[in-house]
């Protein structure tokens, strides 16, 4: 499926936001992973 696979990109997206520390990012890539 291709939506596991965004998911799992998201995810990985949403590791390095993490160790970035910017959450507000984070908020919004997943926002935009949901999309599509």
């Amino acid at each position: 499926m291709k939506l596991g696979l965004s998911l799992a990109r998201c995810a990985g997206l949403s590791r390095e936001l993490r160790k970035e520390e910017k959450n507000w990012n984070l908020v919004l890539v997943l926002a935009r992973c949901a999309e599509g």
